[in-house]
């Protein structure tokens, strides 16, 4: 849960006088007017803790933890700071010239990880959720596959900018532009893991699926450097569950209780 999550499903009080005065610390304050604070019950789910306590004061929100909730802004930091490998890098490795070994390199990682996805549909059907959560950590799909969609993204004398798009950025660095396959790909995966052992194993190959959609859409803009030693398996679309035969579905231990129930109403009767 956000704040933003918290200010949309809460309104705030319509009835605020022409202006008031809000305290952000003993030795200082503003001045809020109404127009002001329209506007803060949508422009301001941005701000930081600071200006969200000051606000508690005159908000019809309880209880007064709420001020602790974290913004979006506030979440994507976190992640950018967790998850994103050259985000706290200050731009180092990023302005050396991109070669064609890297390009091989960098897709090779792609395939790795695509192959590595076919297991992680195994562990999440046999609820195995402390080896999918490892799985989800290992190298491949954090720095190797974050690393190699940046050195894609900036290939441009190797892929044209309609590939590179495809690339796009990082989850939450986006801005107004296209985020593209990795931002897809990252959100999935956090998300996934974030709720392992929540989610149903269906659930879990949701997730599965968008990771694995977006890395085959950077792997198809990516033939001619493709590793031909690794065989990427044929992509198998995501099965609904509304499209489950019931009768098909049934394993031997819920097919023999089927029979034996109507064994017995037809003995009743």
């Amino acid at each position: 849960i956000s704040w933003e999550d918290v200010s949309m499903s809460h309104p705030m009080r319509r009835e605020v006088p022409v202006s008031m005065t809000v305290s952000t610390s003993p030795s200082s304050s503003f001045s809020l007017s109404p127009s002001l604070w329209g506007r803060s019950t949508v422009g301001g789910m941005a701000f930081g803790t600071r200006e969200r306590l000051a606000f508690m004061d005159v908000a019809d929100l309880e209880p007064s933890d709420y001020g602790d909730l974290p913004s979006y802004n506030e979440v994507m930091l976190q992640h950018r700071s967790e998850r994103v490998p050259l985000w706290t890098e200050n731009g180092e490795g990023q302005d050396g010239k991109i070669s064609r070994q890297d390009v091989v390199k960098s897709v090779r990682n792609i395939q790795l990880a695509l192959l590595r996805l076919q297991d992680c549909k195994q562990l999440a059907k046999d609820y195995e959720w402390d080896k999918l959560a490892d799985t989800l950590n290992e190298q491949i799909f954090r720095t190797d596959l974050y690393r190699s969609c940046y050195v894609l993204k900036r290939a441009d004398n190797f892929l044209t900018p309609e590939s590179r798009d495809v690339v796009g950025f990082d989850w939450g660095s986006c801005a107004w532009r296209h985020c593209g396959a990795l931002a897809d790909a990252q959100e999935a995966i956090d998300e996934l893991e974030h709720l392992l052992g929540v989610l149903e194993p269906f659930e879990c190959l949701f997730c599965i699926d968008i990771v694995e959609r977006s890395l085959r859409d950077i792997f198809d803009v990516t033939t001619e450097y493709h590793d031909t030693t690794l065989q990427i398996p044929a992509y198998q679309p995501l099965q609904r569950m509304s499209d489950v035969n019931e009768e098909s579905s049934m394993d031997g231990f819920d097919t023999e209780f089927m029979d034996t129930l109507a064994f017995l109403r037809n003995s009743a009767s």
